[in-house]
């Protein structure tokens, strides 16, 4: 659903849309630590390919070899996404901000919405946007 949100509301600038990492599992973690080593690719390039690739490597046995060509795909080398998934400083950030979403906000799961501060139940874009007109 993010696609329509982004451009009937986000781009309008009707909305302000925070993006906050979460990875509950190693998959995820792999998948985040990419968009963390992204260089000069935009973090949302990263993001973008990653949700429209989720079911090739989200659930895969072989989730770090698609997450690999996913990364080459979008101009990382293998040496630089080695090299990413064994940085140390970016992996404990990952994990801190798992910790204080899970503290400060209790974000167990992904997707979780917000609005204006209140903890949402959404599953579609009409119930988004549904929720957003009752603001």
């Amino acid at each position: 659903i993010f696609p329509r949100i982004y451009k009937n509301y986000i781009e309008t600038g009707q909305l302000k849309w925070i993006t906050r990492l979460l990875a509950n599992d190693a998959s995820s973690y792999n998948g985040t630590m990419i968009t963390e080593c992204s260089g000069n690719k935009p973090y949302y390039h990263y993001i973008k390919m990653l949700f429209n690739k989720q079911n090739a490597w989200a659930f895969s046995k072989n989730s770090l070899e698609v997450l690999q060509n996913i990364a080459m795909l979008s101009g990382m080398n293998p040496d630089d996404f080695k090299k990413c998934l064994d940085n140390k400083s970016i992996q404990d950030k990952i994990m801190n901000i798992r910790i204080a979403a899970k503290k400060q906000l209790n974000i167990n799961a992904t997707p979780t919405f917000y609005l204006n501060g209140e903890k949402i139940s959404v599953y579609s874009y009409e119930d988004f946007e549904k929720r957003l007109k009752n603001k």
